[in-house]
């Protein structure tokens, strides 16, 4: 965006962007599950595949995040206006009242993106230059879009965002955590030095096309998620390595032209290429390895990495009894495949995620719901559906002839599918 010129070099960038990783981080992730050398050289807590940060070309296809990545591009290339550079005009009011209008939409994408690409934008107007009345102005614009984004967000419902401060997500001092991070991230914690560097070198080449208030603005992005991920954490969420993550995004970004920038202007020392080889080949090779083991090399350097699909029965009732089921009942279902395919369905015990951590809820509650679901799955007595409050039942043919259900006084059959049977529960039927 800042100093590319040709699609050689724009791939160069993308490919950095998307990509750079720390020397290490394929080991430390434990191969994703397949088998890396390397991680017996590592102390043995550092290596897990469950607690390492995803990679930005993990965080792509993670759908909040992978939405939040274009919209806050467009975003930053728009306020940073049609010509960046020195002497570049200041942003024109359109330009930045529609990225205020954006800040909603992408606080709605992805919310820790949201705050850092606010971050980003007041550095980008005060940085870009202009009489301090204009740039007050276009800030008050800004703030006026972030307002609404809040407003609109249902943060300021209020409730404790579980945000502790005090250890990092690490949980680490000093030079291990140095070490950790540099392993992990690599060149992507480079961004401020490589800003300067890409500073000295637009001086020396004035008409490069870099854009100041776009550089700083990106450096400063790049920056500030690793120091609040360093700092803080979430009570009952290993969240805050979303923060770890929007910053490599964009400090990838700065770090990637600065080394196409290394390679363009230095094509005659052999050894500034080679530098440039060398921190692509050990920064490029997780993210990398990522691709192929979830791309062709699925299901043969590791197990496919695909969780179990919905049971074929589940998906057929709900496609033909879809319409007997109320959007709002509860249900209580054979399995979490009625769950998966959007209807409420009490009773799946919290301790089946892989991040029990990150669940926010009532568990004392839910164990209890748990437990009513097992009790009716077991004999398929009504008081377990009192206690979970459903008023349908949808049962697969083995749970239907296991538990009779078919001759239950205080069940209504309403629908049939291949493989499975709704019943309504009549509440006013008892029984001894």
């Amino acid at each position: 965006a800042m100093t590319t010129t040709t699609t050689t070099t724009t791939a160069m960038v993308v490919v950095g962007t998307f990509l750079l990783a720390g020397p290490a981080a394929g080991v430390l992730a434990d191969g994703w599950g397949a088998l890396v050398p390397g991680k017996t050289l590592l102390p043995a807590a550092w290596v897990n595949g469950a607690t390492f940060p995803p990679l930005v070309i993990t965080n792509v296809l993670q759908h909040p995040q992978g939405l939040a990545m274009p919209i806050a591009i467009a975003m930053l290339l728009l306020a940073a206006g049609e010509r960046p550079g020195r002497g570049a005009a200041p942003t024109t009011w359109w330009r930045i009242v529609v990225v205020a209008a954006f800040i909603p939409l992408l606080i709605r994408a992805q919310v820790v993106f949201a705050a850092v690409v606010g971050l980003g934008l007041v550095v980008l107007v005060l940085v870009r230059g202009g009489p301090w009345s204009q740039r007050l102005l276009r800030l008050g614009i800004l703030v006026v879009g972030g307002l609404v984004a809040l407003a609109s967000s249902g943060l300021l419902a209020g409730g404790d965002t579980g945000l502790r401060f005090g250890a990092g997500y690490f949980a680490r001092d000093g030079w291990a955590l140095l070490a950790h991070e540099t392993l992990a991230f690599g060149v992507s914690l480079l961004a401020l030095p490589a800003a300067f560097w890409l500073q000295r070198h637009r001086r020396q080449a004035p008409g490069d096309g870099h854009d100041d208030g776009l550089l700083w603005a990106l450096a400063v992005m790049g920056t500030v998620g690793f120091l609040i991920a360093n700092v803080a954490t979430y009570a009952r969420s290993w969240d805050i390595v979303k923060f770890f993550g929007v910053s490599m995004f964009f400090g990838n970004v700065v770090v990637a032209v600065a080394l196409q920038t290394m390679w363009r202007v230095h094509a005659h020392r052999l050894w500034a290429r080679l530098v440039v080889v060398v921190i692509c080949v050990a920064s490029l090779w997780s993210g990398g390895f990522w691709l192929l083991r979830h791309g062709v090399l699925q299901g043969v350097v590791a197990p496919a990495a695909r969780e179990t699909g919905p049971e074929r029965w589940g998906v057929d009732v709900v496609e033909a009894c879809g319409a007997a089921i109320p959007a709002t009942a509860r249900v209580w279902a054979s399995s979490t495949t009625l769950g998966r395919e959007g209807v409420l369905s009490p009773g799946t015990h919290w301790r089946f995620s892989r991040d029990t951590a990150a669940l926010l809820l009532d568990r004392p509650r839910v164990e209890q719901d748990a437990n009513a679901w097992q009790r009716f799955a077991r004999d398929g007595r009504q008081e377990a559906l009192a206690i979970l409050g459903v008023s349908f039942v949808v049962a697969n043919d083995n749970d239907v002839a296991r538990l009779h259900l078919s001759n239950t006084p205080w069940l209504t059959e309403r629908c049939r599918s291949p493989g499975a049977v709704v019943y309504e529960r009549v509440t006013s039927v008892s029984t001894p």
